[in-house]
């Protein structure tokens, strides 16, 4: 689609071909790197795609579900897993690689800041709340929150500096 005008240009394509369900995709910004996860043979994972050569990498796969999203500049891949009672962030480079845990219980990861330095989430605790990961820092659980509407499918702005986001009254 073109960004500037919002028409498509040129056919549809099928991105994936297998016939698991594949869900949540997010894009590094040149559009050559997708990441998203699926659940294949009864256990999810969270998969990189480089559209180029069509190469698939599986980051992690576990029997929950995963929130993964991939940073702009597409080296690095967050996601969030469920652990029993607690939802922690993991980073790891789109290489592959350890991955590292960046918070104990934040929440489903939903994308990361324009500068590649932060991860929105919704938090964990309170899904009327949206969440702000500063890599290095101590979460902020309550950087968006309302008391009365639920809030739902945050997504940052392309310069970091506006948020968009459903609000529900039935949370």
């Amino acid at each position: 689609i073109d960004p500037d005008r919002g028409r498509v240009e040129g056919p549809l394509e099928r991105v994936t071909q297998d016939a698991a369900d594949d869900y949540d995709p997010t894009w590094s910004d040149d559009g050559g790197t997708l990441v998203y996860r699926s659940r294949r043979a009864g256990r999810f994972a969270v998969i990189l795609r480089r559209l180029a050569s069509t190469a698939e990498t599986v980051v992690t796969r576990m029997p929950e579900e995963h929130y993964p999203a991939i940073s702009r500049d597409g080296t690095r891949v967050a996601y969030s897993v469920p652990q029993g009672d607690k939802m922690p962030i993991f980073v790891v480079g789109a290489g592959g690689g350890t991955p590292e845990q960046a918070c104990d219980d934040c929440g489903e990861v939903k994308e990361w800041s324009p500068q590649g330095d932060q991860i929105l989430y919704v938090t964990a605790s309170d899904p009327s709340g949206i969440g702000l990961l500063k890599l290095g820092s101590s979460p902020n659980h309550t950087w968006l929150r309302h008391p009365g509407y639920g809030i739902y499918g945050p997504r940052l702005s392309s310069d970091g500096r506006w948020i968009a986001f459903n609000g529900r009254t039935d949370r």
